[in-house]
């Protein structure tokens, strides 16, 4: 076996291998605390740069192109079942560029690239850290934080990692990403919400290499993130292995596991989101409007939750020439839709204020003739709809109604994959499907197909995977403490 790969635990058995590239200095061992929170059916092979622990002896590489041949020399006899690549920092680039390099050899595919803690290779910045001084390139590694930065306090240990660490900022910051078509692996790009150096747009920057659907998470923390928050990462590592989950590339999963920083899902789909969205809320319209029908707007502004691209806020409007409409949205795409819809009305224009803001964390004006809250309920866990709830009631007259729409299922199943709307468009033809299964507990996690296709030919696919706490109207009117009525099977008024 090469020199290059180290199986801490080997697993024969195992069903898929996840191959991990530690970052600039770092080494094999950094990944050893992984193994034991890896399911039986996953063996974790970690990658050993040359010039570290038991390769001190290796010559370290003066160039990317001479180890990104070295490591995938050393993985592609390791390719005999489905595979993943997990690379922090400079792992993430030398794990795309090994990427390349076992396309160029017609090698399988991964299932999946997690590129962590660095920007996407089309913002690659160089750098010259490498060209400091030791005293400022070791200040350089306390800022950021790793694990063994610590080291570097012994005189020995110091003068014995310094010059690795100077030559592994040297390839990164020299580093030019190679001219090549994108992958066709999904790729789930990762970083701290603190750290300065990689934000969301260079995380999100990824999407450019790959046609497979890019999704951009963020975990509490700086660049070395993945230290404190260690097993959270690895459950939504865990939850992308296999490759059925390549169907759903684009948010998080799990129970929810990165509240402390919005993901923005509808990046990649509100384009067609909102065209596939128009013959839904042309069923739904009239059951909105009725519910609005006693509403005295003068009372204060009605507050529509979730507001997306501006459906209901638009219906809202209609029914209530006279309201004043605030519209929380958090993601950027919906966003972009919602105001140049509203900059072409010039009556919304005048009276709806949008807020970049998630429906929990608003702020809320002091008096509120009514709620709208469609489509996004589900997001929020049972202590964010509580206190919200509490908001509402402290802000809104008795009668006054709060109008929600749920997904059908108030508990966890199966659901078949089902097309839940087409649209066509010149010669293009829109697709949405969906799919759902049991998450945690009382939660679904439900993947949507976003799909464009010419002639029967696909041109465009985007996936989106996004976990849903499940609740019914008993539910919903125990943590409100108001009643409940049922409009439709999803959609439900609540009054005080």
């Amino acid at each position: 076996m090469s020199r290059a790969v180290r199986r801490f635990e080997p697993r024969p058995r195992a069903s898929t291998r996840l191959f991990c590239f530690p970052h600039a200095g770092g080494a094999a061992s950094g990944y050893r605390a992984w193994v034991p929170l890896l399911p039986q059916d996953v063996e974790l092979v970690a990658l050993q740069y040359p010039g570290r622990e038991d390769r001190l002896a290796d010559p370290l590489e003066s160039t990317m192109a001479g180890l990104v041949a070295q490591l995938a020399d050393a993985v592609e006899p390791l390719l005999d079942r489905p595979y993943t690549f997990f690379g922090h920092s400079m792992g993430a680039a030398v794990a795309y560029e090994v990427a390349l390099e076992l396309r160029r050899r017609h090698a399988p595919r991964p299932v999946r690239l997690f590129a962590s803690g660095h920007e996407g290779p089309g913002r690659a910045r160089g750098g010259t850290v490498h060209l400091s001084d030791d005293a400022s390139l070791a200040a350089e590694l306390a800022r950021l934080g790793g694990s063994g930065s610590h080291l570097l306090d012994d005189p020995e240990l110091r003068a014995l990692m310094l010059p690795i660490i100077r030559n592994d900022y040297r390839l990164i910051e020299t580093y030019r990403p190679a001219t090549a078509p994108p992958l066709d692996c999904p790729i789930t790009a990762l970083r701290g919400t603190s750290d300065h150096d990689v934000t969301d747009a260079d995380a999100r920057a990824w999407a450019e290499v790959t046609t497979a659907g890019c999704e951009a998470l963020a975990l509490p923390g700086g660049h070395f993130y993945l230290l404190p928050e260690r097993e959270r990462l690895v459950r939504a590592v865990v939850a992308r292995l296999h490759p059925d989950h390549q169907r759903s590339p684009m948010t998080t999963t799990e129970a929810n596991p990165f509240t402390e920083d919005f993901r923005d899902d509808y990046m990649y789909v509100a384009e067609i989101y909102d065209l596939l969205s128009g013959s839904h809320w042309e069923q739904i319209r009239h059951h909105l409007v009725g519910a609005l029908a006693d509403v005295d707007p003068s009372y204060g502004p009605v507050v529509d939750l979730g507001a997306g691209t501006g459906q209901a806020t638009h219906v809202v409007g209609a029914t209530l020439p006279d309201a004043r409409i605030i519209a929380t949205e958090p993601s950027s795409a919906m966003r972009i839709a919602l105001i140049n819809k509203l900059a072409n009305n010039p009556d919304l224009k005048r009276r709806v204020t949008v807020l970049p803001s998630l429906a929990q964390h608003a702020e809320l004006p002091d008096r509120i003739s009514a709620v709208t809250a469609f489509g996004m309920m589900g997001y929020l866990t049972e202590a964010d709809r509580k206190e919200l709830f509490r908001k509402l009631a402290e802000r809104m007259p008795p009668g006054a109604p709060i109008v929600m729409e749920l997904m059908a299922l108030s508990s966890p199943q199966e659901m078949v994959p089902a097309r839940i709307a087409r649209e066509q468009l010149g010669e293009h033809t829109y697709e949405v499907w969906m799919r759902g299964e049991p998450g945690g507990p009382g939660t679904m996690r439900y993947a949507s197909s976003f799909t464009v296709t010419r002639a029967g030919k696909v041109v465009k696919r985007m996936y989106v995977e996004q976990e849903w706490f499940t609740f019914g109207i008993e539910e919903l009117e125990a943590e409100s403490g108001m009643r409940g009525h049922k409009l439709t099977n999803e959609i439900i008024v609540l009054t005080r």
